[in-house]
């Protein structure tokens, strides 16, 4: 009796329940969008912490390759390098624009002056996490237990050219402005922001692009470009000194010695045009100052909410959560400097290196003054 009608109401029951049309299930979240030129699936971060030199250089390079080989869509460049080796810097470099497998990205996290901003600028784009900083990459020379060493002007100016010839391409490639990422490099250089009197779009200008405009010197609100006035009171504009320099023919075989040789050397190694056009004296009703960003003798260094405004900096990313929304990806791996590496910077530090030279021109003494073959 009871027993069996009752377990026959429940199986009806729930074949009823299981026959009625339910809430539908939650599909699983999708990754998020992101426009076509920067979407990724997959992405792997690699590192790029402490002093830049020929161990990194190689180490990201194989890093890069290695995430290529295992299927990410695009590498990101995690940046932290105080600065670093001029020559494993340019090299890096011309490896990302010219060999590098898949697109690489730069991401400041949280500082990337000197060797550490050229080789952001040379990436597919910038991301700047939220306290970055970039910039202040002018070359230097140090001596290994003596330090900085002061550099006369023909040596700075052989120093600078390359580095300059780098950064501008790398402006032109990715949309920068050039008169910013020269003032990374370049002390003397001058820069003020204009903004559009039709759209708030916002440039920024050298000091002779902004006395052809506006036929006047441009007002002066940094401690540091003030004071070099009196200097330059008597001085030619630079495009002057460059055409003098042009027509007093190429360039000395030995490097330019001067600014003006320096710039001229520059612009001839450039194969793109410049991302907008210079500003002439009709444009000046265009154009509003919005104020000096850099003054002279001193380089030029940007925090992340700048790196935005200046056009750098695509976006601000926090963590590898943030990383994965900025590309849309469902992956995101890591890629750390290995044990090898170590043990690679190590063997060829200068205290290693002098040691074993040491070692092998007292071995060499040994082998010389005993006859026969011994332990040397």
């Amino acid at each position: 009796g009871y027993p069996l009608a009752l377990l026959l109401r429940w199986a009806v029951l729930v074949a009823l329940a299981a026959a009625a049309p339910g809430r539908p299930r939650r599909a699983p979240s999708a990754p998020p969008s992101a426009p076509a030129w920067r979407q990724a699936s997959r992405i792997e971060v690699v590192t790029v912490r402490g002093e830049f030199d020929a161990v990194r250089c190689a180490s990201a390079q194989r890093r890069i390759e290695s995430a290529a080989r295992g299927g990410a869509d695009a590498v990101v460049l995690e940046l932290d390098p105080p600065g670093g080796d001029l020559y494993a810097t340019l090299g890096l470099c011309i490896w990302l624009k010219e060999r590098a497998p898949v697109p690489v990205w730069a991401w400041v996290r949280p500082r990337a002056f000197s060797a550490g901003a050229i080789i952001a600028l040379a990436c597919r784009g910038i991301v700047t996490s939220p306290a970055a900083a970039m910039g202040d990459a002018a070359p230097i020379a140090a001596l290994p237990g003596l330090g900085l060493q002061p550099l006369p002007v023909a040596e700075r100016a052989k120093l600078e050219a390359p580095v300059l010839s780098e950064v501008v391409d790398s402006a032109r490639r990715n949309g920068y402005d050039e008169t910013v990422v020269r003032a990374f490099v370049s002390a003397p250089d001058e820069v003020w922001a204009l903004e559009s009197t039709e759209d708030g779009r916002r440039i920024f200008v050298g000091r002779e692009e902004y006395v052809a405009a506006f036929g006047e010197d441009p007002p002066l609100t940094r401690a540091a470009g003030a004071a070099p006035r009196a200097a330059r009171a008597g001085a030619r504009p630079q495009a002057v000194q460059v055409a003098r320099a042009k027509r007093g023919g190429r360039v000395r075989d030995d490097g330019p010695t001067t600014e003006a040789e320096r710039d001229v050397v520059v612009a001839e190694q450039q194969v793109r045009p410049p991302v907008r056009e210079r500003l002439a004296r009709g444009d000046a009703p265009r154009w509003r100052v919005a104020g000096q960003v850099d003054g002279a003798q001193e380089l030029l260094v940007v925090q992340g909410p700048e790196a935005a405004s200046f056009g750098l900096s695509l976006a601000t990313v926090e963590d590898d959560a943030g990383l994965a929304a900025f590309f849309g990806a469902t992956a995101v791996a890591r890629s750390d400097e290995s044990l090898g590496d170590a043990v690679v910077r190590f063997l060829t530090t200068w205290p290693l290196r002098l040691l074993l030279v040491a070692v092998l021109l007292g071995g060499i003494v040994h082998e010389m003054m005993e006859p026969g073959l011994s332990w040397p």
